[in-house]
C-alpha cells in the first residue's frame, strides 16, 4: 500500500512517492526520514508501489546497465532491450518471480523509473505507455492522488517548472493520505532533469 506519483516535464521528470509501508494485515510501518520509496541506482531513480521486496531488490541488488546520454527513440529501446530484461534477471535471481513458465514475465509490483530525464512507468509484466498528459500513478492511494493532482494541474506539464510540480506533487500525495489509511505523510519528491 503506497502513493507514487511521477510527471513528465520538457526535458525533466519528476516522481513523487509518500512515506508509509503498510501489509495486507492492516499493519502500518511509517518510514523514517533515511528511508525513502524512491532510491537512486546511478543515473535512475527509482520507486515501486506493490511488494516491498522489489523495492528492497531495486535498491540493494539491482545493478541497472548505464545508459550514457540517449534520448528519445534510442532510450525507448535501451529501456526494453537492455534495462527490462536486467531488471527482470534482478528479479528472479532473488526469488521475486513466478515459477511458472506461463507467467515468467510478470512480477508483483508497479515500478516508475526516471532517467535522463524521461519517465518510464513498468507494470506488472514489464511493460510500459505514455499517456497525453505524461502523468502516471501507482499504489492504493494513487487514484486520490492523481484525482487531486489533475484537479489542480489539468493540463500537461511540459510548461510547468519543475518547482511548482514538486509542490503540487507534494500536495496531492497529502491529500491522499487523507482518503487513502495505505498512504502516509511527509512525501518525498526527486526531480530528473539531466
Amino acid at each position: 500500500m503506497t502513493t507514487i506519483l511521477g510527471v513528465q516535464g520538457d526535458g525533466w521528470s519528476a516522481i513523487g512517492a509518500d512515506s508509509l509501508v503498510s501489509d495486507d494485515d492492516g499493519r502500518r510501518y511509517p518510514l523514517g526520514p533515511s528511508t525513502s520509496k524512491i532510491v537512486q541506482r546511478g543515473q535512475y531513480y527509482i520507486a515501486a508501489a506493490g511488494e516491498v521486496r522489489a523495492l528492497n531488490i531495486l535498491a540493494y541488488v539491482f545493478n541497472p546497465p548505464q545508459p550514457g546520454a540517449r534520448s528519445g527513440n534510442k532510450l525507448d529501446r535501451f529501456m526494453i532491450s537492455k534495462f527490462v530484461p536486467e531488471m527482470k534477471n534482478a528479479f528472479e535471481d532473488q526469488g521475486y518471480a513466478p515459477s511458472d513458465a506461463k507467467v515468467s514475465a510478470e512480477q508483483g509490483s508497479s515500478v516508475m523509473v526516471s532517467v535522463n530525464g524521461t519517465l518510464y512507468h513498468f507494470g506488472y509484466d514489464y511493460s510500459w505507455i505514455r499517456n497525453t498528459a505524461g502523468v502516471y500513478y501507482a499504489g492504493s492511494g494513487g487514484d486520490v492522488a492523481i484525482g487531486a493532482l489533475t484537479a489542480i494541474h489539468p493540463e500537461p506539464f511540459e510548461k510547468t517548472e519543475q518547482q511548482d510540480a514538486v509542490e503540487i506533487i507534494k500536495f496531492a500525495i497529502e491529500i491522499a493520505s487523507v482518503y487513502d489509511v495505505g498512504t502516509e505523510s511527509p512525501s518525498t519528491v526527486i526531480v530528473d532533469n539531466t
